[in-house]
């Protein structure tokens, strides 16, 4: 009899235990942090990257910063602002670069030279304008990258059979820059832009291996030389590059050393 009572008692403990422990695993699966359900302009802007529009990509970014600046998902909406920004100013600075080669080159009278100094104003211009956004997104997240574990922000592969980008994507200025005639149109200031801002972007990004060490590294290339604040700007980019590449696995990475050596530059 006093045995029935001993294996009862255990039994009676065993349930009490187990039960216990159900209990717990239950609570720690409730409690577990499930991220809110992301803002409409938020869902909007990875639809749009996934069909390589840049250009709605960046308006839909605006929407989240603008609607939902307390949001989980904001850091993304600068980062993904940020990324099509670069890819621009990226862009611009080629057709300038290209341009400059071609004078170079070339004999050109007096209407040509007008059309080729218009058309570096035009350039000047945009890299202007791109660069206030891109000052603002680049400090943000610079900023704020201690809480971009938050969210993670899944970039789209390179299209299929993807063609990195070159200087012969920019047809008529490769083409003035290799023999400095005939000028570009007036049309072929943006006809290619779409598909150079996309080729641009995987550049920078390189999005299906995406590295914050070599994406802070590629912007600090493309900041104004001639301007204090973005100079400053790419100065805290290149010193991030060395912050995230101060431990001993990535004490010899070919962009801390990169970084180290433009920063001497400076």
């Amino acid at each position: 009899m006093r045995n029935k009572k001993i294996i009862a008692l255990l039994l009676y403990l065993l349930f009490i235990v187990f039960g216990l422990s159900g209990c717990n695993t239950q609570t720690t699966t409730t409690n577990k942090i499930i991220p809110p359900q992301p803002p409409e302009p938020y869902t909007l802007m990875l639809e749009q990257l996934e069909l390589y529009d840049l250009d709605m990509a960046e308006k839909y970014a605006d929407l989240v910063i603008k609607d939902f600046p307390n949001s989980d998902y904001v850091y993304n909406a600068y980062l993904v602002k940020n990324m099509v920004i670069s890819s621009k100013i990226g862009v611009e600075n080629r057709k300038f670069n290209l341009l400059s080669k071609g004078i170079g080159k070339s004999m050109l009278n007096s209407n040509d030279l007008e059309a080729i100094k218009n058309y570096g104003e035009i350039i000047y211009s945009n890299v202007q304008n791109y660069n206030i956004d891109f000052e603002i997104t680049t400090q943000y997240i610079l900023d704020n990258f201690i809480n971009l574990d938050k969210i993670e922000l899944k970039l789209p592969p390179e299209p299929e059979n993807f063609i990195p980008i070159s200087d012969k994507d920019f047809f008529s200025f490769y083409w003035f820059s290799q023999v400095g005639s005939p000028i570009p149109l007036d049309t072929d200031l943006t006809n290619d832009d779409k598909n150079n801002w996309m080729k641009e972007f995987y550049k920078l990004t390189h999005a299906s291996n995406f590295s914050y060490i070599e994406y802070f590294y590629n912007i600090s290339d493309i900041t104004d030389k001639t301007n204090e604040k973005t100079i400053t700007l790419g100065k805290d980019l290149l010193n991030k590059v060395i912050e995230l590449t101060e431990n001993e696995d990535n004490q010899y990475n070919e962009y801390r050393l990169k970084a180290q050596e433009d920063l001497n530059k400076i």
